[in-house]
């Protein structure tokens, strides 16, 4: 098992910041390894709700459904578990956010239970290297696409016609 916090200030409001990264609908434009996630028309976090979406992790696909266990905007915090669809392992990833001077700082803590698959082809260390990688890029993300004021523009980008 690994265990993962991550933080990051960013200089907007904690309200503008809170309702950006508790909206599921944000999360492909600025996570590491969530690239699709399951249509979302009622963004506000209700305790049990499911939401289906596709990962690549270390190069490998994979739909996880992730359920909410905890949420409170009140107190900017959320917790979801979030498991494969056709295997083990699991992630228990808290997000919470909380006021500063300068704007807020966004926290991220993950307990990781890798899947067979993986904890038996990798090194725990290259497990919390990757944990660490994508968490910092997740951050780094959210802070310039914030800070930047660019949240309509990345939510409005299409991609090349195919």
């Amino acid at each position: 098992m690994v265990t993962h916090h991550a933080a990051a200030l960013v200089r907007r409001p904690v309200d503008v910041v809170t309702a950006y990264v508790f909206d599921p609908r944000t999360m492909p434009h600025w996570s590491g390894v969530l690239f699709a996630i399951e249509p979302v028309d009622d963004v506000e976090p209700r305790v049990g709700r499911r939401l289906r979406a596709e990962l690549k992790v270390l190069g490998v696909r994979l739909t996880v459904e992730g359920e909410l266990l905890d949420a409170d905007l009140e107190e900017r915090r959320a917790t979801v578990r979030i498991v494969p669809l056709d295997g083990d392992g699991a992630i228990e990833h808290r997000l919470w956010v909380e006021p500063s001077g300068d704007g807020a700082v966004v926290h991220f803590w993950n307990r990781i239970e890798p899947p067979g698959w993986l904890a038996g082809a990798v090194s725990d260390q290259l497990v919390e290297a990757f944990v660490e990688h994508t968490a910092r890029f997740a951050l780094d993300n959210i802070r310039a696409i914030l800070e930047n004021g660019d949240e309509d523009a990345v939510a409005g980008l299409t991609g090349p016609a195919g």
